[in-house]
């Protein structure tokens, strides 16, 4: 590696020296810094090597750049080419910008260029067309070398990222662990806080003397009533309540009036009868009373009808419902007889 320190190359013995006729398989690699003394970056400009030979002639030579954070490094392959004249060769390199505009040169330095046995070393190239190639060619390789670094620094920064998401990380663990650790204790303190709020409100501290007693105010005047509300909806129907106790017995009342038929419908008279029991057996005969007289009662109407017996019948006037009474077997009886008014009214006038 040859180290260019100033403007001055250092090479080491055994690269000084050069073969002609060699195509493809020597090479040279410059090292200088990224920034001269002045500050002044010169990783943006474009770098060739140019060769003088002692005949006088000169050729430029293509070089590979590669920029890195603080040195720049410029690969030579030797080609042909390179090596026209034999002995003494000079060689500097020079660095334009992107307008061919030259910014810097390093100062010639000589290496030795020595014929190998049987083997010619013509030069069949053209300078002037070797020129347009290395324009060319410098452009491609400028930009392979700037995608390089390009993807140098893009790893770089993959790198930095994939640290500071790292870093993010712990720092986002530490902030939870921090967070829960404010949450125990904010609970903590609440807990405490109300712990002796409560104990504070059961404390009864010592009574004191009683004030004075105020003066009556004057009682305010009476406000308006105010509206009527609306009438609130019905509320459920509230589960029957336990049965309760029976109370005590009440005083007997007074004795009630007897009961007539009046106050009994046909279904209650109906039901007051029972089935009709077996005849029972004939009494004794009885002495023969006196021979009575008909008797005639209407207590209504002034009209006689007459009375037997054997066949008593007491009518309704309102409803025309008619009932018969009679005696047998020595007991006395009632039986409800269909009979009109109307009906009843014929029979005395046929009378």
């Amino acid at each position: 590696m040859v180290s260019i320190i100033g403007k001055q190359m250092i090479f080491p013995n055994e690269e000084q020296t050069f073969i002609m006729g060699d195509s493809g398989s020597t090479s040279r690699t410059f090292i200088l810094d990224r920034y001269d003394p002045d500050r002044i970056d010169l990783a943006g400009l474009t770098f060739r090597l140019d060769i003088r030979y002692k005949s006088g002639e000169k050729n430029t030579a293509l070089l590979i750049k590669s920029v890195q954070e603080d040195k720049i490094t410029l690969l030579w392959n030797v080609i042909k080419a390179d090596f026209r004249e034999e002995r003494t060769v000079f060689i500097a390199i020079r660095a334009y910008d992107e307008t061919g505009a030259v910014k810097w040169n390093s100062a010639a330095t000589p290496i030795f260029a020595e014929r190998a046995i049987d083997t010619p070393g013509n030069y069949d190239g053209d300078l002037s067309e070797l020129e347009q190639m290395e324009q060319r060619i410098s452009a491609v390789l400028d930009r392979e070398a700037a995608r390089e670094a390009a993807e140098e620094k893009r790893q770089e920064a993959e790198e930095g990222r994939e640290t500071a998401e790292g870093e993010r990380t712990e720092a986002e663990h530490d902030r939870q662990e921090a967070e829960e650790q404010r949450r125990k204790e904010t609970a903590a303190a609440i807990l405490e806080a109300k712990e002796a709020a409560e104990e504070a409100r059961n404390a009864e501290g010592p009574m004191g003397p009683q004030g004075i007693q105020g003066e009556r105010g004057p009682q305010g005047e009476r406000g308006e009533t105010g509206p009527q509300g609306p009438k609130g909806e019905k509320g459920e129907t509230g589960a029957t309540g336990k049965t309760g106790p029976q109370g005590e017995t009440g005083p007997q009342g007074e004795r009630g009036e007897a009961f007539t038929y009046a106050d009994f419908t046909e279904e209650q008279l109906e039901g007051l009868r029972g089935p009709q029991g077996e005849q029972g057996p004939q009494g004794q005969e009885g002495p023969r009373g006196q021979q009575g007289n008909p008797t005639e009662i209407n207590g209504k109407t002034g009209e006689s009808i007459t009375l037997t017996q054997a066949d008593i019948e007491i009518i309704d006037d309102e409803t025309g419902e008619a009932y018969r009474i009679g005696v047998s077997g020595g007991g006395l009886y009632f039986e409800k007889k269909e009979i009109s008014r109307l009906a009843g009214k014929n029979t005395k006038e046929a009378e």
